[in-house]
């Protein structure tokens, strides 16, 4: 048995989908996307072009990524405000869609946009949900181990 995460999408080729659709997302593309948590439908997007540095090899760091991400994060998701004795509750997730060429495994470039997301969102109403990899050939996450063949990026093309 899997085990389930908060963030666990219910059917996350359908929310895979909808993200790429919404973004019009295309090979080398990063997609941050915001996703409610109850009805976790996709409520919006932002687009990174294929020059972003976590694509870049790992001896080219850029300290300034969790900065971009912590203000897209905030960009999509509603500030998280105090209630008098605790913070507001979470109300959805920010999800990565790396879309790339190459094999659906997760790679080191999946793995540093996790790692850039580290506290990241934390004036949000959102969590930060896993990242995921959209190659012409299907699609997986890094912590949610499910994998498809559908969508993937030719067929999100030819629409």
């Amino acid at each position: 048995m899997r085990h389930q995460f908060l963030w666990d999408l219910k059917d996350p080729a359908a929310t895979l989908a909808d993200i790429l659709r919404t973004s019009d997302a295309g090979l080398g593309d990063v997609v941050i996307a915001h996703v409610d948590l109850e009805s976790q439908h996709v409520t919006g997007t932002h687009v990174m072009p294929p020059d972003t540095p976590a694509s870049r090899p790992a001896d080219d760091p850029d300290l300034d990524l969790s900065d971009r991400l912590r203000r897209i994060a905030e960009e999509l998701a509603p500030e998280r405000e105090w209630t008098g004795d605790r913070r507001g509750p979470i109300t959805g997730f920010l999800f990565t869609v790396v879309c790339r060429d190459g094999r659906v495994v997760d790679t080191a470039v999946e793995w540093r946009w996790m790692n850039a997301w580290w506290f990241s969102n934390q004036n949000t109403t959102a969590f930060t949900g896993d990242v995921y990899v959209v190659t012409p050939h299907g699609w997986t996450g890094i912590l949610d181990t499910r994998a498809g063949l559908t969508p993937t990026l030719r067929q999100l093309r030819a629409c």
